[in-house]
């Protein structure tokens, strides 16, 4: 049976524990951004740092670049049906990502927060996060995309009843992940527009 492989990358960690253990427990392996890697080992996971797998640490700065890199978009958009998909992976070393797990980091939050510096809104607006969300949606087919915790129970249970995450599914949190980083992109574009003008 071909390894299966989750990407985690979130900063709301509600309910991660439980959810990566069950996870481990049938058989997932694992491939995680510095912090979330850091977590998954007090969890004794069995977990590989992205960075060990890109050849390059975080670069610029605390919420600068961390998973954007062909070896993880490659691994999230890969259609195991076609064959130049295929023949890529092998020849670049690219896992193929079943399960995206990915929540961004608080903009609204941060927002809403009286007396909150500008600078700290604008470094916690999520490139990264809403980029590998678009991906992991858009080929729902192959992957399951996952932005809400609550979701994870539902995940646990088809994995455990079926092996898989039905097609049906797959669809609905597509849905969810797109209308996401449209809700995020909205507040983003009303925060904004306060502070400059078209």
């Amino acid at each position: 049976m071909r390894k299966r492989f989750a990407l985690i990358s979130v900063n709301d960690k509600t309910g991660l524990g439980d959810f990566v253990k069950d996870l481990d427990l049938l058989g997932f392996s694992f491939v995680a951004s510095k912090v979330c890697a850091r977590i998954l080992k007090k969890w004794r996971v069995n977990v590989k740092e992205a960075s060990k797998i890109t050849g390059y640490p975080p670069v610029m700065g605390k919420q600068g670049i961390k998973l954007m890199h062909p070896k993880i978009f490659g691994g999230i958009l890969a259609d195991r049906k076609k064959a130049r998909h295929r023949a890529d992976m092998k020849k670049y070393g690219i896992n193929p990502f079943d399960l995206v797990v990915c929540n961004f980091y608080p903009f609204e939050k941060i927002t809403a927060t009286r007396g909150h510096l500008f600078r700290k809104a604008i470094e916690n607006i999520d490139i990264g996060g809403p980029a590998m969300v678009r991906c992991a949606a858009k080929n729902y087919a192959n992957v399951t995309v996952v932005t809400d915790p609550r979701d994870y129970t539902r995940i646990i249970s088809e994995l455990k009843e079926n092996k898989k995450v039905c097609l049906k599914t797959r669809e609905e949190l597509a849905l969810k992940a797109f209308k996401k980083t449209r809700e995020y992109d909205t507040a983003i574009i009303s925060y904004l527009s306060s502070m400059f003008t078209l």
